[in-house]
């Protein structure tokens, strides 16, 4: 994992629009089970937007790839927090618990 935010310049611009659509951004896949997470974050009321990723799409695909590349983090969930690369869930929990 290396650290990341939309503010890089080489971030890739559509993932960097979805980074400022709300606090919390979680890139998942349609088996990635983040209800942990996702009621940590509505018991907190922290806005938190979810992107599903199809791997049935080429082009979700392609979008996984590149946002890989860039985080340097195999799998999914992705999780950004504030515009920045936090990790999977776990590492959003303890982010997100850590900043309070």
């Amino acid at each position: 994992m290396k650290y990341v935010s939309v503010d890089d310049a080489d971030a890739p611009a559509d993932i960097a629009e979805f980074l400022r659509s709300a606090r919390v951004v979680i890139f998942r896949s349609n088996l990635t089970d983040t209800r942990s997470l996702i009621a940590h974050l509505e018991r907190e009321g922290i806005g938190y937007r979810e992107i599903t990723m199809g791997m049935g799409s080429g082009v979700e695909r392609d979008r996984f790839h590149r946002l890989r590349d860039w985080t340097d983090w195999p799998l999914l969930p992705q999780v950004f927090v504030d515009g920045a690369f936090v990790g999977g869930a776990e590492e959003a929990l303890e982010s997100i618990t850590d900043a309070r």
